[in-house]
């Protein structure tokens, strides 16, 4: 299947006047050169939207699309309608409050006469994104002028408050030659311009899972001994650590996969932990997450972590036994390039690579390991608190 992307490029001014505007010093060509290198997969149909002082070379003017200040950018992004979108474009953040009605009467100044003009912040449009398409993939681009660390940073809050997800960080400096590639999980790594542009791609066809929920319980007595002893080490080590392993249900005699929820809450033990009986990987269905409503039964509303169909298919691999915990260390194991958690090429990459170990390490996410007992997990999960 063809998906559409939109790729934003250049600066996005805002308007002061009917012909003045303010607008940051970049022209969008490392922007469109990314667009091109995504148009050069079939599979992909790239459309290019971007302020009507910009050149956009490469492409057919049905795929470019030309806006005059954020505020036709901000109802052009709104309206489209698109599987992807890659806002690389250096948009305004800073606006008058009361533009010009027509031109700036400066006839009516002398010259060195001082006036004031009113700013406000300017919309966020990449926060705006998925209030608007829920469904799409979207991909944020963060320019800072300063240390590795501060970039990081800044990219990290570019996908808090987004939700993006991947977002690619870089310096002025740099932006032509290197990036830093912050992840949802927390992981941050360099990669070259045009590795970041086939990652880029990558993201953009990853398949993700979605969750079908329904109310069962699971009694005490189901959880193996030491789990949530377990469960405390897991998330005193790494909060956003994971486990899973099987569990008989009493209900109807079937397994289910006992692992953590995507949100942790402040609370007991038992409010952290989801049951999943089945994981469908060619339909991407996390199907029937336990929602059981009273004590003495573990309360686990809203959605498995989502790593869940990896551990699932570990699982399976491993004829339902042991535990499998995930982490976000670098624990010296095995390395496989990063893909996004919760899509197939996750699932497919991990399990391919754990037939012939038992861990592995996915750059820019964390660490999955098996284990047979829950001994030898909780000893390995003890050694990384002590790390």
């Amino acid at each position: 299947m063809v998906k559409r992307v939109l790729v934003s490029a250049g600066p996005i001014p805002a308007k002061l006047d009917s012909v003045k505007v303010l607008m940051n010093k970049f022209k969008g060509g490392l922007a469109t050169h990314t667009a091109r290198l995504l148009a050069a997969h079939s599979d992909l149909c790239v459309h290019v939207v971007a302020w009507m002082g910009t050149k956009v070379k490469g492409f057919s003017s049905n795929r470019v699309h030309y806006v005059s200040d954020i505020r036709e950018y901000l109802e052009f992004v709104k309206e489209f309608e698109a599987d992807a979108y890659v806002l690389a474009a250096a948009v305004a953040n800073i606006m008058p409050v009361n533009p010009w009605e027509g031109k700036f009467p400066s006839h009516e100044y002398r010259e060195g006469e001082e006036f004031d003009i009113r700013f406000k912040i300017a919309p966020r449009i990449i926060d705006r994104v998925l209030g608007w398409h829920p469904k799409t993939v979207l991909v944020g681009y963060k320019l800072f002028d300063g240390s590795p660390e501060d970039l990081v940073a800044a990219g990290r809050t570019v996908m808090a408050e987004s939700r993006a997800k991947i977002v690619f960080c870089n310096t002025p400096m740099d932006a032509a030659v290197e990036k830093i590639v912050v992840t949802p999980e927390g992981g941050a790594f360099p990669v070259g311009f045009d590795e970041h542009a086939e990652l880029l791609y990558r993201v953009i066809r990853s398949s993700w899972f979605s969750t079908k929920t329904e109310s069962m319980s699971i009694k005490e007595e189901d959880i193996p001994r030491g789990i949530l002893g377990l469960l405390r080490k897991v998330m005193d080590t790494n909060r956003h650590g994971t486990f899973a392993t099987m569990v008989n249900s009493r209900i109807d005699n079937s397994q289910l996969m006992l692992t953590t929820k995507r949100v942790k809450p402040v609370g007991s033990l038992y409010d952290s932990l989801c049951g999943v009986k089945s994981v469908d990987v060619k339909s991407r269905l996390i199907s029937h997450v336990v929602k059981p409503t009273t004590r003495p039964f573990i309360l686990a509303s809203d959605k498995a972590t989502m790593n869940t169909p990896t551990l699932w298919e570990i699982l399976l691999w491993r004829q339902q036994s042991g535990i499998v915990i995930h982490g976000h260390q670098d624990i010296g194991c095995q390395q496989i390039p990063y893909v996004p958690p919760g899509t197939i090429e996750e699932v497919d990459a991990v399990t391919r690579a754990m037939r012939a170990t038992n861990e592995v390490y996915v750059q820019g996410h964390g660490f999955y390991k098996w284990f047979f007992t829950m001994e030898g997990a909780t000893s390995f999960v003890d050694s990384l608190g002590g790390a």
